[in-house]
């Protein structure tokens, strides 16, 4: 859309009238460049920046030509999976209708993700403290810190380590460190060629690599299939709640071998983490571990 309107005549203007605007699985569309759904959304009802030709002023409603006012008419309608403060904030900054409402779906006992957890494994949730006010700039450096600080110097030394960030940013955190600690790691995300990927996993699967580095919109696309997984550690919880069950079950293989190493699984937390966690392990054990004094809280299925 943004490179239609760049190469159009007249650019954005012909999204000045718009009555409805429906985004549909809003949910997707987070896996792709949210920052171009914001800019094409503020420039929807804006006032005409000249008169053309072709247009018929007959059947414009008046407000579409008045500033500001055809978005205060413009009805918002927005369709996701789940709820995300993104999409909040899209909401909140685009959706200037005067009778604005918002339905949402509670989470029901018994549809969260921890549930249809197959694997017989361990699994730690480890709650990392954000400093009081803090937004998340201060969220992503108290969680790399404590990865640098907790979590690498732990891990097993036998390898089949598998390390999930939920997007690129925290991808590219996580590679760099690692990269300074000059760690034996195979790097699979969205930007990969297929070749490196499939040459990586193999020597994964074969102990040849210690560690695979998994981004959350790799695992979106393609839903590889990673084999040779003894540990699994959640750098940053996955929006999809599907994905994290998808994950864990990748050591049902290892489980079933019944021999050391023993699978463990690992997932780092904040309190702005709130919605993704509720998902996951449901909204009572979600107020309980943020609120609760302990910091780590252990699940086996």
């Amino acid at each position: 859309l943004k490179l239609a309107a760049e190469g159009k005549e007249g650019g954005w203007d012909f999204l000045s009238s718009l009555e409805v605007v429906v985004l549909h699985q809003a949910d997707v569309m987070l896996m792709q460049n949210p920052q171009h759904l914001s800019e094409a959304l503020s420039r929807c009802n804006t006032t005409p920046s000249r008169p053309h030709p072709s247009t018929d002023f007959s059947r414009i409603r008046p407000y579409f030509l008045t500033p500001s006012c055809g978005r205060t008419r413009r009805q918002l309608i927005v369709t996701t999976s789940f709820d995300d403060p993104r999409i909040r904030a899209l909401m909140r900054r685009h959706g200037a209708n005067s009778r604005l409402a918002v339905i949402r779906r509670p989470i029901r006992p018994g549809t969260e993700a921890l549930v249809r957890v197959l694997a017989p494994v361990r699994q730690a949730f480890v709650r990392v403290e954000v400093p009081s006010g803090g937004g998340l700039a201060e969220d992503d450096n108290a969680r790399l810190t404590h990865l640098s600080e907790e979590v690498l110097p732990r891990l097993p030394e036998g390898g089949g380590v598998l390390l999930f960030a939920n997007s690129y940013l925290d991808f590219v955190r996580v590679r760099n460190e690692m990269m300074r600690r000059e760690m034996d790691v195979v790097l699979v995300h969205e930007y990969a060629r297929e070749s490196e990927v499939n040459r990586g996993r193999s020597r994964f699967f074969r102990g040849q690599r210690r560690l695979l580095l998994y981004s959350g919109r790799a695992h979106f696309f393609r839903r590889r299939r990673l084999r040779g997984a003894h540990h699994i550690v959640f750098y940053s919880l996955p929006e999809h709640a599907h994905f994290y069950t998808e994950m864990v079950n990748l050591l049902c293989d290892a489980a079933a071998e019944g021999r050391p190493p023993v699978p463990t699984c690992t997932a780092l937390f904040t309190r702005l983490d709130q919605l993704k966690l509720a998902r996951i392990v449901g909204a009572e054990r979600c107020r309980h571990m943020l609120s609760s004094p302990s910091g780590t809280f252990l699940f086996q299925p």
